[in-house]
């Protein structure tokens, strides 16, 4: 699991997010900064602004959602059905862009509610790319020798 901070900020007058990872190596910054470029485009995929990179650690900054974060919410736990049906087809049509939609399809590897977002209309919005892996070329999935991603029970 990559452990992240995600704190409110505010740039040129507008709020906004700034997330650094506690364990962010410059190369999984890469790959969430490349990845985040790729898809900010879509819907339910949170809109990458910018980044720092001139800090010990790679700063992002995200357009700013108003309820952040899915799991800082424990009321928003008891959402209508309706609202929660809306958030699992918006994940579902996230993740089934990352797979459909690049000519080599996108895993994304750290699925957890505390990296989806909610904005007003409580629209899911889904970030960090630091474990995404893309399938190789030629390949029907994605081989490697160590596990990533959270571990559920």
């Amino acid at each position: 699991m990559v452990a992240l901070n995600i704190m409110d900020a505010t740039l040129d007058d507008r709020p906004v997010l700034i997330k650094s990872h506690t364990s962010f190596t410059y190369d999984k910054a890469d790959r969430d900064i490349a990845m985040s470029t790729q898809m900010s485009g879509h819907e339910n995929l949170l809109k990458l602004l910018g980044c720092f990179l001139e800090f010990h650690v790679p700063l992002l900054v995200y357009k700013y959602v108003e309820y952040g974060p899915f799991d800082d919410h424990r009321g928003l736990r008891s959402l209508l059905w309706k609202i929660r049906l809306k958030v699992a087809i918006g994940i579902a049509n996230a993740i089934t862009y990352l797979h459909t939609s690049f000519p080599r399809p996108i895993i994304h590897r750290e699925l957890t509610l505390s990296i989806t977002f909610l904005d007003k209309d409580f629209v899911p919005k889904l970030c960090n790319f630091a474990l995404s892996l893309s399938i190789p070329e030629g390949k029907t999935h994605a081989t490697g020798t160590s596990v990533h991603g959270t571990a559920s029970g």
